[in-house]
């Protein structure tokens, strides 16, 4: 993975991720307006954990990734600290997995899978 962008609307909205190929997930255009927000990934970063945290709504309100070491690379929280949250769905990937596709809700009806 190369870089996940978003859009900070108090939640975390509009969740994009990008490969080293360029690929997308959700595709460009899913949203009615796309992600601004972005963080890069680190080159050479091996990704060993993505935790997803959600308030009580439930909304996503945190992503956090550590390396295969087990040592944080990020948490983009920033001012949603502000609601509780806690972690309901931690991916935890072997030595020799990698992250090589995703699937989006991105509404009710449609989900994108790359």
């Amino acid at each position: 993975m190369e870089r996940l962008e978003w859009y900070d609307s108090g939640i975390i909205t509009r969740l994009t991720f990008v490969f080293t190929n360029g690929t997308r997930s959700p595709p460009a255009k899913s949203y009615s307006a796309e992600p601004i927000t972005q963080f890069e990934v680190p080159k050479k970063t091996s990704i060993g954990q993505v935790r997803f945290g959600l308030d009580k709504s439930p909304y996503l309100v945190s992503i956090a990734m550590a390396d295969k070491n087990g040592k944080d690379i990020v948490d983009l929280s920033g001012n949603l600290q502000r609601w509780p949250r806690e972690c309901i769905k931690s991916v935890e990937l072997e030595k020799h997995e990698h992250i090589v596709g995703a699937e989006v809700d991105v509404d009710d009806s449609r989900t994108e899978k790359v």
